[in-house]
């Protein structure tokens, strides 16, 4: 079918009518429809149209010819399991990218013997986490019959122990976070996961460091990394803070029906799958070949990546200098605006001695002028006389002042 042919069938027939039809819901429809930019009629649309009004309708933008992958018609039904491929198809040409050809067969095995290094440490852990919450809850009985508080809990003793998620992360383990309930499907899908990564070619290695970012399970192959963790869905309980055990009512998480694998590109996006076990198990060979070719582009695209982060590594530096010669630019403006300042309230200061000075020569000027023509007066014109060699100008200190800076000023710029 192709977006004019769907356009006509939206635009003619009501889409609960039309997607019935077609073997689809009204919501997957409507998907469709927003993937292939398909205009709909709006609310109320159809009631115009039993009163006898005919609503404008858009126009079809885009190629009108182009072609709808796997959307079923009246005369196919399709089970539930194909119409979930069908719809991931349309997601795929809606996003312009080729759907995934299915990856070869990948079988989780019935239980954990001669598993993988790396899953029975993992598993080690798990199973641990019973036996210290048993000794845990011993140990806080004896103090309370003692009457006293116990501090033996830790996260390392018993992870999580009030609200039943439990978190592998670290000491060579998988990057887990679960309850326990299906802890031993989780194990079982990694190492399939691992397993058929590993026979083409990839190197699975635990990541340790200091914080919880830097524990990770990496996938290596070439120069190509991908990093990944796994979660089970979880949502509050009405009581959160109840016990650790998974079999009592009062758990303060409980696990949803959904599980989360996330890989993380080491310099780029990450990909999730998010779906029930069941699903996960029979997508597990597509993982696997996504997987597989994601790491290929991965060690592909490193030496560009590698250049981007050096480049973008440079212009960060580049721009911390500059940021460091404007800062310093600003600081010299500064200090010149407050050398330029402390000029000023000198020369002010300066100007009122000149007036005190100017006042003071009047008075010795007045002094002699009624001086006695004795001893007397003799003395009194001696001592003015005295006083008039001492009286200094202070814009003869204040210039001999800027000259000295100004040498000074000129001479370091000399230096560099």
């Amino acid at each position: 079918m192709t977006r004019l042919e769907l356009y006509e069938r939206v635009w003619q027939t009501p889409m609960i009518k039309l997607a019935a039809e077609l073997n689809l819901s009204d919501v997957g429809l409507a998907k469709i429809c927003r993937s292939f930019s398909i205009p709909r009629p709006a609310a109320g649309h159809w009631a115009k149209v039993a009163a006898g009004t005919t609503p404008n309708r858009p126009v079809l933008a885009g190629d009108p010819q182009m072609r709808i992958p796997r959307l079923p018609t009246a005369q196919v039904r399709v089970d539930r399991a194909s119409h979930a491929a069908s719809r991931r198809a349309i997601r795929s040409a809606g996003l312009g990218l080729v759907p995934r050809p299915k990856g070869p067969d990948v079988v989780m095995r019935s239980s954990l013997d001669e598993c993988l290094p790396i899953v029975a440490k993992t598993a080690r852990f798990f199973a641990a986490i019973p036996i210290k919450a048993a000794k845990y809850e011993s140990l806080r009985k004896q103090a309370a019959a003692r009457g006293g508080l116990f501090w033996g809990a830790n996260e390392h003793s018993i992870p999580s122990r009030i609200t039943g998620r439990f978190n592998s992360f670290g000491d060579g383990r998988l990057t887990i976070a679960a309850t326990l309930s299906r802890i031993d499907w989780i194990l079982r899908f990694h190492d399939a996961l691992l397993r058929a990564l590993i026979d083409r070619g990839c190197k699975v290695v635990s990541r340790n460091g200091k914080g919880s970012d830097s524990y990770w399970v990496e996938i290596k192959r070439d120069r190509g990394v991908l990093i990944v963790s796994f979660a089970e869905d979880f949502e509050k309980s009405s009581s959160p803070m109840g016990r650790w055990d998974k079999d009592l009512p009062d758990t303060g998480y409980r696990a949803k029906d959904t599980m989360r694998l996330k890989v993380r590109w080491e310099h780029g996006s990450e990909r999730k799958w998010t779906d029930t076990p069941e699903r996960l198990e029979a997508e597990l060979p597509n993982i696997v070949c996504e997987l597989d070719a994601a790491i290929s582009r991965a060690d592909a695209d490193l030496p560009a990546l590698l250049e981007a982060r050096a480049a973008s590594q440079r212009r960060q530096a580049e721009e911390r200098i500059a940021d460091e010669h404007r800062r310093e630019a600003v600081r010299q403006e500064e200090l010149r605006l407050e050398r330029e300042l402390a000029w000023l309230e000198r020369a002010i200061a300066a100007g009122d001695m000149q007036l005190r000075l100017s006042a003071a020569r009047q008075v010795l000027d007045e002094l002699e002028r009624r001086a006695p023509a004795d001893a007397s007066g003799e003395r009194v014109r001696a001592w003015v006389a005295v006083v008039r060699t001492r009286m200094q100008s202070p814009a003869d200190s204040l210039l001999a002042e800027l000259l000295r800076e100004f040498d000074a000023v000129n001479s370091r710029r000399t230096d560099n």
